[in-house]
């Protein structure tokens, strides 16, 4: 006869692994090891819930890289447009110019 070690039913069967009253396993030693696969399990879920939050994390920042990446992108288009309109203005002139000077 045993007994059970979680709320102490009584049993004749040396062969049953889990007590009928309460579910529990029996044997102190599988106790152990199911109470190490429960903290097993727990780490793995914290685990990956940190994994989640860095990569959120991560994410976040190369969105916000991304974001200033595109606007000094804009930037520098908005630069070089400023400054090829110059250029054209002076070919034109200096085009308008060389006419002139030729139809004289």
């Amino acid at each position: 006869m045993r007994k059970c070690p979680h709320c102490g039913y009584s049993i004749y069967d040396n062969e049953i692994v889990f007590c009928p009253s309460c579910k529990g396993l029996i044997d102190t030693k599988l106790n152990l090891i199911n109470d190490i696969d429960k903290l097993l399990y727990q780490y793995d879920k914290h685990e990956n819930k940190i994994q989640n939050i860095n990569t959120e994390e991560i994410r976040q920042q190369i969105s916000q890289e991304t974001n200033q990446n595109n606007t000094t992108i804009k930037k520098i288009k908005n630069k070089k447009e400023k400054n090829n309109t110059i250029y054209i203005i002076f070919i034109l002139t200096i085009i308008i110019i060389t006419i002139f000077v030729i139809m004289k």
